[in-house]
């Protein structure tokens, strides 16, 4: 026994001496000397952090819920029901749904929910609205128009995490003419993705109650994307085509244009008196957007203006017509053609031969369709 203990004071006093010799060689490196400083307490800092954690999950001992109290302390609070579990587990929408078995209303609780997550909250409402009746619903209805649910989620759309079919849905449950015009102004955002958001908007509600905003929009080209006004207004379809036409004689010369861009790109069956009109506008802009737009609208009570706008003065006007003329396809507009057709400008002689070239193969067609139905001898009669 004694030689045991001996032999251990030996080990300790060897060991001593060598943590000595080590550390004066570590003062004698003082970068040597810090780094290993360093370390211990690195470890130290650790060992402490894993007690700490182990000595939380002893207490807790259960599953729990994280909440804040009003000196942001976070408190850990067991789940020790089914109601706990709810609260833990259970998205705000299905927790409405829950409650609509037992009231008719949202209670003060649920509704401070749907508040303090706004505007997130507004497609957990939707979505339990989708899936309820009654009492219930209704209230969820006048809780979207009375907390501008449908304002602030406009505010997010372009982000990726608000779609603006959500909107759309939340319209429909709860319409509210006053915020249309918040709609529109989205697309006269700087940012791409807001316009794009909005366009998807508007075009997926197809509300008439847009179009009066909308056609004020396009008439501020300053503010408003012109193209993205389109769109919209292109989509709205035969609508949006009556108020543009009715509207046209109020709108300047300067806007015009733009105007009947918009109505050559939507389908014919619009009411093209106003349209006709522009034809003999002062503005050279105009009256060829007029010719474009009614050849785009295969409009044949045109034929008579469009002829008689064949002469007019400026070249891209003429070339706009013989495009015209050619979409109509009417046999009448022949003779107009072959004028055009030797224009010294060459744009306007181009557009009148591809016009030509159109005729006489359509009506070719139908010749030898009609011919071989009456005499079965395959003649054709040519135009030219």
């Amino acid at each position: 026994m004694t030689r045991i203990v001996a032999s251990i004071q030996d080990r300790l006093v060897l060991i001593w001496q060598d943590l000595q010799t080590s550390f004066n060689n570590l003062q004698a490196n003082e970068t040597l000397f810090w780094l290993v400083i360093g370390l211990l307490a690195l470890i130290a800092v650790v060992l402490l952090f894993l007690i700490v954690r182990s000595s939380a999950r002893k207490q807790g001992g259960k599953p729990g819920i994280a909440k804040k109290t009003l000196d942001n302390d976070t408190l850990f609070v067991p789940v020790n029901s089914d109601k706990d579990t709810a609260e833990l587990f259970l998205p705000l929408a299905g927790k409405l749904q829950a409650e609509a078995t037992q009231r008719d209303t949202v209670s003060p609780e649920l509704l401070q929910k749907i508040r303090d997550r706004k505007p997130e909250s507004l497609e957990d409402v939707l979505m339990a609205i989708k899936k309820l009746n009654g009492p219930y619903c209704d209230d969820l209805r006048r809780i979207i128009g009375e907390e501008k649910m449908l304002q602030l989620y406009s505010r997010t759309l372009g982000q990726a995490d608000y779609q603006p079919y959500t909107l759309a849905a939340a319209w429909r449950e709860c319409p509210d003419p006053t915020v249309l015009p918040i709609f529109v102004e989205l697309l006269a955002s700087r940012e791409k993705e807001v316009q794009m958001a909005a366009v998807r908007l508007l075009t997926a509600l197809n509300e008439p109650q847009c179009l009066t905003h909308l056609a004020s929009a396009l008439l501020q080209p300053h503010r408003y994307v012109p193209a993205r006004v389109a769109e919209v207004l292109v989509a709205l379809g035969e609508s949006a085509a009556w108020l543009l036409c009715y509207l046209l004689p109020e709108i300047s010369s300067d806007n015009k244009p733009l105007v009947l861009s918009v109505l050559g790109q939507m389908q014919p069956g619009y009411p093209v008196e106003q349209v006709i009109v522009c034809l003999r506008d002062t503005d050279v802009q105009v009256r060829r957007s007029a010719a474009a737009a009614l050849g785009d609208a295969n409009a044949l009570t045109a034929m008579p203006e469009l002829c008689r706008a064949a002469a007019d003065e400026n070249w891209a006007v003429r070339a706009a017509v013989a495009k015209a003329l050619g979409q109509i396809g009417e046999p009448a507009a022949l003779a107009f053609l072959q004028k055009l057709a030797q224009d010294e400008v060459w744009m306007v002689a181009i557009n009148a031969r591809e016009a030509l070239r159109g005729l006489e193969s359509r009506y070719n067609m139908e010749d030898a369709v009609e011919g071989g139905q009456k005499n079965g001898d395959g003649q054709s009669a040519h135009l030219a």
